[in-house]
């Protein structure tokens, strides 16, 4: 048996560990979904302007575009962190997409009355968000999310 001496270095390979950034190519998956997410981002845009058009004049105009305004500015945030492998933006964007849809599913239940443009928009965009949301989340973009 040999003797371990407690103040000889360490028989291992010591290094820095690698950037989650560098530690392993982004899979193609994750950048059709960028590619998704984007698409429906500039459908967010659309719908954002035709709704403040119809909107201008009345009262809180100014209130709801600033918050049209943060929200979108989120939207960008929490893809550009999806695209800097942040696992956090994926669930981030699967609750906010949930959400989207019980409240897209709410306002058909209730008949309320929708523009139809601007509800196709809204159906379009919860299909992208969904097809993006199922390539975020299976392999190999699951692994990719890890942490080593």
């Amino acid at each position: 048996m040999r003797d371990h001496n407690p103040y000889s270095p360490p028989q291992t390979e010591v290094r820095e560990p690698l950037d989650p950034d560098h530690a392993a190519p982004r899979p193609r998956r994750v950048t059709l979904a960028l590619w998704f997410l984007w698409a429906e981002f500039a459908l967010s845009v659309t719908q954002s302007v035709m709704q403040l058009g119809a909107m201008t004049g009345q009262r809180f105009f100014g209130y709801v575009v600033v918050l049209t305004a943060a929200v979108l500015i989120a939207e960008v945030v929490v893809i550009y962190k999806l695209a800097s492998r942040r696992n956090w933006a994926r669930y981030v964007t699967l609750i906010v997409t949930v959400l989207g849809l019980l409240q897209f599913i709410r306002v058909l239940t209730q008949g309320q009355q929708v523009d139809p443009i601007v509800g196709a928009l809204e159906a379009l965009q919860l299909v992208l968000d969904g097809i993006a949301l199922f390539l975020l989340f299976t392999s190999p973009a699951r692994q990719w999310y890890k942490r080593a």
